[in-house]
């Protein structure tokens, strides 16, 4: 009942068409290219307080930023024909928006027939492991070490109120029938 209840009401959040004028917004993706924009504009000498290496940052403080090298876009009058049209299209998604039903998606595929490697026998004995470093460490993205891997990711957010904003990042994983773990994850 309270999981029903709870879907319903993020749902409605989510894809309610109200504008979301809040304190509490939710988180950008570390892997945003709004980052890369935030610190050209900075090293352009149009942002002043910058907090480096503390992200991710929100939102609010995404618009923050850009805001800040708007105003101060007459120090460098040479870096114009590229700040304007960069801190218009970022204030565009991360300004003041209604809440969306998909904020981004992405897919991807691999395919891979890379050699396993035994681990090495030392005098502790042996281990019955392969160690295949093509296909470890994808951020918990599975890939097929034979065969062919695909995954679905979407990112959602929405702000609920003056203090509460979601996010959520649903994603499916399909490995091909080469793989021994097969199947939908």
């Amino acid at each position: 009942m309270k999981l029903s209840f709870f879907c319903i009401a993020f749902a409605r959040a989510a894809l309610a068409p109200s504008i979301a004028h809040s304190q509490a917004t939710p988180f950008v993706p570390p892997g945003a290219i709004v980052y890369d924009d935030i610190d050209r504009l900075a090293a352009a000498g149009l942002i002043d307080t910058i907090i480096v290496g503390s992200r991710p940052w929100s939102e609010r403080e995404i618009a923050r930023l850009l805001n800040e090298a708007r105003r101060n876009l007459d120090r460098n009058p040479r870096a114009r024909d590229w700040t304007v049209p960069t801190i218009d299209a970022d204030q565009q998604f991360y300004g003041p928006h209604p809440n969306r039903g998909i904020d981004a998606a992405s897919v991807q595929a691999t395919a891979l027939n890379s050699p396993n490697r035994p681990a090495p026998t030392d005098a502790n004995g042996t281990i019955d492991v392969s160690i295949n470093p093509l296909a470890a460490g994808r951020n918990a993205r599975p890939l097929a070490d034979v065969g062919a891997a695909g995954t679905v990711e979407t990112f959602h957010t929405a702000t609920l109120g003056q203090h509460l904003a979601l996010q959520l990042e649903p994603r499916a994983s399909i490995l091909g029938a080469g793989s021994p773990t097969s199947g939908v994850l």
